[in-house]
Parts: C-alpha cells; structure tokens; sequence
C-alpha cells in the first residue's frame, strides 16, 4: 500500500499526522515536515483547502466516519483527482483516540468514466445507428436509441437479434464475410437492412474490430442514405432533363442556320428562319437564366434592388406582356385590379419576374381554349396577387413539393411541355426574399390552379421617373475585346451592319494596345481573356488619360453580383450577360 497510488495515513484527534507516510512523501514530493502539523493541507488545491479543513473540523467533532474528493498537488506539480477516507479508532468510553484514512488518487478512473459519459451521450444523440456486434455469432449485443427508431424494434429485442437477421435474403450471404472483414481490417459499405416491419432501406455501414473484455466485437455505425439516394437520382434525373432541354432550342437554331445558308436573302424561308433562331435563343438564354438565379437564392446571393413598386402598374404591364402568348395559345385572359395605386417596398424587375413566371406556368399547363385570370385585391396589411387557370390541375401528392427546385422535372407531363422545373422554385425564392408567400390550390387532375402570392404592403413613396432617349444611327468608332473568335466576329459583323466601325482584338494585351492606338469612343470588352484579364484592361484603361473619354461595356458571361460590382470598381460604365442582344448593345452605345 506504501508504494501505491493509495495513501495511508494516521493523525491525532487535532486532524495533525502522527507517523510518517512514505506514500504520501512519494505521491506529493514533500518532505516529512512540510506534512507534519497542518502542513498537509498546502498541498491541496487552495479552492478545495478550505472545504477539506472545514469537513474535517466536524467530523473530529462527532467522530463520523469522514470522506471528501478534492484536488491533490503531485509531485510533478499537477493537481490529481483523490478521494479521502477517514474513520475514528474509538476508546472504550467511545472518545476518539487517533483516525485512521487513505487517500486514493482516481484521476485515471474519473478520466475513464467521463470519457465513457461523453460516448455515450455521443451514442445516444447520434442520428446513426451504432451496434456492438459479436464475431462469433453476429450477435447484436448493444444498440444506441437511434436503432429503435430505424428498424422498429425496442432495444431489448435489437439484443436478441443478430446482424443476418437485419438483411434481406439477397445480401445475406455477404455478410459473414463482410463482418470478417470488418474484424480484421474494418470496412465500409453500402447495402439494404430489413425493418421490423419487412420494409427495406438503403444503408451505408462503417464496421470495425474491437477486443472487449476478451471478446472480439465490432462495432457497426448504420447510416440510413434513403435520402442520399433520391437525392442522387434526382440529380442524375435532372442532368438528363438539362441535356434534353438545351438540346432542344439547339436543333431548330442549327436548322435555322442551314435555311439561312441557303435560303435567297429576304426570302419567307430566310425569314422565318431568323424568327425561329431568335426565338429559340430567348428559350436557351431563360433556361441558363432560371439556372443560376435558383442558385443565387440558394446561396443567398440575391440582392434586391428595392424601391416603391405600384403592383397595379407592375401586374398590368406583365399581363399585357405576355398578351401575345397567352393568345398564342388561343388562352382567354382577364385582369383585375384596383382604381388606385398599390404600393410595396420590393425590387420591380424581381416582381415581374416573380408574375411573369406564373403566367408562363398557366400558358404552359392550360390546354387551348382555356382561361387564366389575373387578380390584385388588398387583404389586411397585405397585397394579394391571384393566378387562376382552367388548366391541367394538380396532384395533391405534387402540391406539397411544388416549390422545389426541379420537382415538376420528373414527371412525364412536364417532359412533354418542356422545362426544367424551376419557374416555381424561383417564384417561391423570390417571394420569400421580399417578406411574402406563395401558395397553391388545386382540386385535382383537369381542375385547373389557382397561384396566390401575398406580399406586405407599403407606404407609397414618392419617385423620380427617369427617362432614356437614345438618338439612333450615329456611327460609333468601337473596339470588341473578345476572345471568343466567333463571339467577336459575329458582334463586329452586326455592328458594322448597323454602320459602326468596329476593331477586334482577341486577348487582353492586344485589345489594351488597340484602344491606346485607335482611340474608340466605345469598348465592349470580356472578362475573363487571356493574357489580361478584363478588369485589368478596364482599370488600366481608366488610369490612361490618352484613352479617354470612351465608354466601357462589359460583355460576359459572368453575371453574379459579385462580378457585377467588380466590374462597375474596375470603370466599366455597363455590364451585360451574354447572349447580348444587339438591340440592347445599340442601346446602351447611342451617343
């Protein structure tokens, strides 16, 4: 006991030692003086002095059998968990004549059993599943709470299982030899297990060897991957769906282009031909748009331009935009809204996206000769816009999921009409983002839908209109950075068509060394060239007074906001996502 990590000790009825202790010298490193008298009680710690000596003063006192844990100084210097025991050595007349203890160091245990706690709370609020399984037999030995939920058993029959018994018949027989595998080396592996009930789930299984107590066990951590699964097939459902979709608008484009090949310049052919490209790259340029908005939603990269917005104004203009295609679709369209103004405090060009979409939905789903009615009404503090179409209806099983992004991608309908599934999604982000909500109602299949969105109302502020007038057909001297030769090209020919001069340059050392050479009043100039970037041929074009004055336009296909406001810091004065619209080029470019 000397020797041990126990200390023994006797002291008077005064709480002073009366003999030596070796293993107390040996455990604290202090001398036999330092531990005589009350001398023993420096060397524990000064928080817990206090308590002993206070807990031991009673126990003299009514010569109780006296037990504390505190903290004791080592010798190295460290304090050690111990715990002392203590009891009186009575005299016949019952008075204490000397005590008795032992101190005993339980630093390793207490570390142990809080290492042990930590496990098993770790266990028990895991979301996996955690078995102890023996290799002898594949007998389930422990299981941790989530295993009940997952295979809907109670824990007490989990224990009366083995792992066979968890498998379908088709995998059975691979797991002898996995459970070896996971007792040697450990192993990871996907499969199916088998729930009370007989239904069947895909798991991934991370498996180990342990000795226990002389036993060889493994522990097995069970993830259910379910969701994981539908998520990659979802995945893999919608990269089918995008390659379908972009293929799509392609086809008649590269048609088109034969026809124009081919076809006498002016001709109906050559025309038609040019209606049918124009139109299709619209289609191509809104697919890659919905993609990377419902991106920046997720990613919360959306930043509203907020402003008073009019929705009466707001809802009119979008239902007379779409006029052409609802009649397109022989669709009977009424509007509703009232007298006066109704205001809220959001982003006009969002919002209209946001009505926009749905009246693309209801022209999409209605058959022809149907109808979509467009309403705005005030609710309470709130103003409600209603979509209302006679067209296909909804599945009650869809309603719950038809905001999500590429949900309506699967399904057979939505592969015939065409799409990608996120018009919705991006309504549903957009609203969100402007404090409202989005809502459904269908009465099933043939039975139509009705679309409400509720959004805050506002105080009316008062604005500035601004007005643009462009003065068209004045010649402008331009230079295109691009290194996309056929991009460039292309821009220069249609520009030229229009009577512009234009220079191309193909890298961003080259197009620095033109604009410093031909002095163009306009630069419509990419971001990412080789060489030098855009940016860089912005700002470095803006530090040379030689070049200016010029107007710089970015033409990218960078579009985040990010890029954005990069490009207005480095001087660009625009900012246009590619495809561009020559039309819109001219625009911004009239003098």
């Amino acid at each position: 006991v000397e020797v041990s990590s126990q200390m023994v000790w006797v002291m008077n009825t005064r709480g002073e030692p009366t003999e030596d202790s070796a293993s107390w010298r040996m455990f604290t490193g202090r001398t036999k003086d330092e531990w005589s008298g009350r001398g023993w009680l420096e060397a524990i710690h000064p928080e817990d002095r206090e308590r002993v000596a206070s807990g031991l003063s009673q126990a003299l006192e009514t010569n109780d059998v006296y037990e504390v844990d505190f903290r004791l100084q080592h010798m190295s210097g460290q304090y050690r968990d111990v715990i002392a025991r203590a009891a009186p050595v009575l005299n016949p007349d019952g008075t204490a004549r000397e005590w008795i203890g032992m101190t005993t160091d339980v630093t390793d245990r207490r570390r142990a059993e809080r290492a042990v706690h930590r496990y098993e709370l770790l266990a028990a609020n895991s979301r996996d599943v955690i078995l102890f399984v023996r290799v002898a037999d594949g007998r389930i030995l422990e299981a941790n709470t989530a295993a009940e939920g997952a295979y809907g058993y109670a824990r007490d029959e989990i224990r009366r299982l083995t792992v066979y018994d968890l498998r379908p018949d088709s995998t059975r027989d691979a797991a002898r030899p996995q459970l070896a595998t996971a007792d040697r080396h450990g192993i990871t592996f996907e499969t199916l297990h088998r729930r009370r009930d007989g239904t069947l789930f895909p798991v991934e299984v991370s498996a180990r060897g342990v000795t226990v107590d002389g036993e060889r066990l493994v522990i097995s951590v069970v993830r259910d991957i379910t969701e994981r699964r539908e998520a990659e097939r979802r995945k893999d459902d919608f990269v089918a769906v995008l390659s379908h979709e972009l293929r799509n608008p392609l086809a008649p484009i590269r048609t088109a282009l034969h026809i124009l090949g081919h076809a006498p310049s002016g001709s109906a052919k050559a025309r038609r031909a040019r209606e049918i490209a124009d139109r299709q790259l619209q289609h191509l340029s809104r697919l890659v748009d919905d993609l990377l908005d419902v991106t920046r939603i997720a990613r919360g990269k959306i930043r509203l331009v907020r402003g008073s917005v009019d929705l009466s104004l707001l809802v009119s203009r979008c239902v007379e935009d779409h006029r052409a295609l609802l009649e397109q679709h022989s669709l009977e369209h009424r509007l509703s809204v009232p007298n006066g103004p109704v205001h809220v405090d959001g982003d006009a060009s969002r919002l209209s996206q946001v009505v926009g979409n749905l009246l693309l939905n209801a022209a999409k789903f209605t058959p022809n000769g149907g109808s979509v009615t467009v309403s705005l009404a005030r609710d309470g503090g709130e103003a409600v816009i209603t979509v209302v179409d006679t067209g296909i209806g909804i599945a009650p099983e869809m309603l719950e999921r038809l905001f999500e992004p590429f949900a309506q991608a699967e399904t057979t309908l939505e592969r015939a009409r065409g799409g990608l599934g996120l018009g919705l999604a991006l309504v549903k982000g957009l609203v969100d983002l402007h404090r409202g909500s989005v809502s459904a109602r269908s009465d099933g299949a043939n039975r139509g839908a009705t679309f409400e969105i509720r959004l805050p109302l506002a105080e009316p502020a008062v604005t500035q209109p601004v007005e643009f007038v462009a003065r068209r057909g004045e010649p402008r001297r331009i230079l295109v950075i691009e290194d996309h030769r056929d991009a460039a090209d292309s821009l220069r020919d249609a520009l030229e068509i229009a009577g512009h001069d234009v220079s191309v340059a193909y890298d961003g050392p080259t197009g620095l060394a033109a604009a410093r050479a031909l002095r163009p009043e306009v630069i419509l100039c990419d971001l990412g060239l080789p060489g030098l970037s855009g940016f860089d041929v912005a700002s470095t074009i803006r530090g040379d007074a030689a070049v200016q004055p010029v107007l710089l336009v970015a033409l990218t296909g960078y579009g985040r906001p990010q890029d954005v406001e990069r490009a207005r810091r480095s001087g660009f004065d625009h900012h246009i996502c590619k495809p561009a619209d020559v039309d819109e080029i001219a625009r911004l470019i009239a003098p």
